[in-house]
């Protein structure tokens, strides 16, 4: 794995999450056994023993568990340590839509933002952690619009850089966003029209406090050295934001993030494009059409798309032929 890292085909932040479970849980449970004693009933006891009650592990999480401990299985099988894999045992995932802003609700977000930037706002402490000022900024509000008409994960703000950007104006208008690969995707993205003028206006303002040079990040740029903090900065404005918008939940009750802005970008793209190919727009969105499927489109009713739902092909009346 680090020499896929070295060659690019990996992320740095794979391998050191990989290493810390190899060390934190598959070591010390599989440490006692030959590699060739490994079997069904071993593997079954490790599962079932991830999750307990003070470590209510989701399913996703002990698949990640059970996938890496089938990827040091065919590496043993390669390398002639074993002759055969073990069975493994099945988990079940139940696939949990992601939570988006409606039309009306993501009108209601952004303007709420506008009105309150630079108000400070006082976070109280959770467990183990201080109480702390929160100013809602204008790299929020440019985000917010930015993200929904781009299809960019909350991630990609980390790497995203002014010489990462192209603003492209021909049949077409749109900014191409050519940046390091993300998940496992490295396509250029496109963007949605109004990206152009969110952008622009963006880089305008940077212009004249200096910023806005091609290494200079979109956003925040003044952490250009600690951008992990520059991320869960705007991540507790956001959550801020959605507590005095009163939008921290959808209707089903669950929780909105920061992520929800590109969930809300495939969504419209879904429900308002014309008849969008999903192959086009998994693409364009740095995921897969499976992905899509799963997490987006089940948000999808008839009532959303009726007009593609009731349409029909005209038929072009036969043209007669004249004898001759």
């Amino acid at each position: 794995m680090e020499a896929q890292v070295a060659r690019g085909e990996r992320t740095p932040v794979k391998i050191t999450n990989d290493r810390n479970r190899l060390e934190a849980d598959l070591l010390p449970y599989f440490g006692r056994y030959e590699i060739a004693d490994i079997d069904y009933a071993c593997i079954s006891g490790y599962i079932n023993g991830l999750a307990t009650p003070s470590r209510p592990l989701s399913v996703s999480t002990l698949k990640i568990h059970l996938s890496h401990l089938k990827t040091i299985m065919r590496h043993a099988q390669r390398m002639g340590v074993i002759t055969a894999q073990p069975a493994y045992p099945t988990l079940k995932t139940v696939d949990t839509p992601r939570p988006w802003f409606s039309a009306g609700e993501y009108g209601k977000l952004h303007a709420i933002c506008r009105t309150n930037i630079g108000r400070v706002f006082m976070k109280a402490g959770t467990k183990g952690e201080q109480k702390r000022n929160i100013t809602i900024s204008e790299d929020l509000y440019d985000l917010i619009l930015f993200m929904t008409n781009s299809f960019i994960r909350p991630s990609d703000i980390k790497v995203l850089q002014h010489k990462h950007v192209a603003v492209v104006r021909g049949a077409n208008t749109y900014l191409r966003l050519t940046y390091p690969p993300t998940k496992g995707h490295g396509n250029p993205v496109v963007t949605m029209p109004q990206a152009v003028t969110f952008y622009e206006r963006l880089l305008a303002r940077q212009k004249k406090i200096g910023l806005g040079k091609p290494e200079d990040h979109l956003f925040l740029p003044q952490y250009a050295e600690n951008r992990d903090y520059a991320l869960r900065q705007m991540s507790r404005q956001f959550d801020q934001l959605l507590a005095i918008a009163q939008l921290k939940t959808n209707a089903n009750g669950e929780s909105r993030t920061l992520y929800s802005l590109r969930h809300t970008s495939i969504m419209f793209c879904l429900t308002k494009g014309d008849q969008v190919s999903l192959i086009t727009l998994a693409r364009n969105a740095r995921t897969s059409t499976e992905m899509i499927d799963r997490f987006y489109a089940k948000h999808l009713t008839a009532e959303m798309n009726i007009d593609q739902l009731q349409s029909r092909k005209i038929r072009k009346p036969a043209v007669e032929q004249d004898d001759e």
